[in-house]
This record gives C-alpha cells, structure tokens and sequence, in this order.
C-alpha cells in the first residue's frame, strides 16, 4: 500500500508561536503608538489635518513684539466690541505672512500629545480639557493617516513574521 503522509507538527508549532505572541502586544502597541505619536506632533507643527488638509486661519489677534497696555483678554474684547475691525495699539489679525501659526500661543496643547501602549491596544491624546473642544472647531490633531495605516499594517506582518523564524 501506499500512502502520503502529512506532519503538521511544524505548523501547528508556528501556530502556537503566533497564538503566544497575540496573547501580549506590547512591543507592537508600544512600535504603533510611537510611530502614530510622532506622526501627530509633525502634523500639529506644519498645522495638518490627518487627510493633509492645512487647518484654517483662526479669528485671533497676536501680540507684537513691542506689546501694549492691553492684556491678551483685554485686547480680544476690545476687538470683539469693534465687530472685529479695531485693532488695539500694539497687536495685529492672525497672519501667517508674519510667521503666526495656528494653535500654537503657549504650546501647552501641542506639548500635552502623548502616547500610551499595553499589551492589547495604542492610544494617542491629550489630557488637556480643551482639546476635544479645539478638535471640534476644525482643527483637528488626532486621527490616523493612510500611510500610518500602512504603516501598522507593515508593523503587524512583521510583528507576526518574528514568530515565525
């Protein structure tokens, strides 16, 4: 008689392997949450959406260097009750022809960005109230892009392919 044999002993033990490796992801959700961070902290500097779209200009007014006797609260209001054409001495509307940026007064948002792993997920936030709120508005910081889709996807084949050697 003849007969074809098949071992699956190889296989099945390369199942285990992977199965063992899914049970903690830390290192992967540790190598996602770093790569999505960076990626977020880039965008808020250049003033990007996650689609790639720049962030509108905002109705603000900027301090120049020379200052005034107006607060930045003071001076606001002061605009505001002009209906937004009187500017006070010693500020000027947004511009980024002067080399203003959006979101970016004190830095607090941007600098509060950070990233969290464990062994079963990524996370990127802030602790700030407010954020959710300035996300609402249009200017949107949080968000996965395509090629950080892609870039998890590679993550993940090669998290996998480490098993398997």
């Amino acid at each position: 008689m003849a007969s074809i044999v098949f071992d699956a002993s190889e296989l099945t033990e390369a199942m285990r392997k992977i199965w063992r490796g899914h049970e903690d992801m830390t290192p992967l959700f540790r190598a996602i949450s770093q790569l999505e961070g960076k990626d977020t902290a880039l965008r808020y500097r250049d003033g990007k959406k996650p689609d790639g779209t720049k962030w509108r200009d905002p109705i603000a007014i900027r301090r120049d260097r020379g200052g005034s006797r107006f607060n930045k609260e003071q001076a606001w209001h002061y605009w505001k009750s002009s209906n937004f054409h009187a500017v006070p001495k010693g500020w000027h509307e947004f511009s980024r022809a002067q080399g203003d940026k959006p979101m970016v007064d004190t830095g607090q948002l941007m600098q509060s960005i950070t990233n969290l792993f464990g062994k079963d997920y990524a996370m990127i936030g802030t602790n700030l109230k407010y954020g959710k709120y300035v996300h609402a508005l249009g200017f949107e910081f949080l968000g996965a892009t395509k090629d950080t889709e892609k870039n998890i996807r590679s993550a993940y084949k090669s998290y996998v392919k480490g098993f398997l050697k």
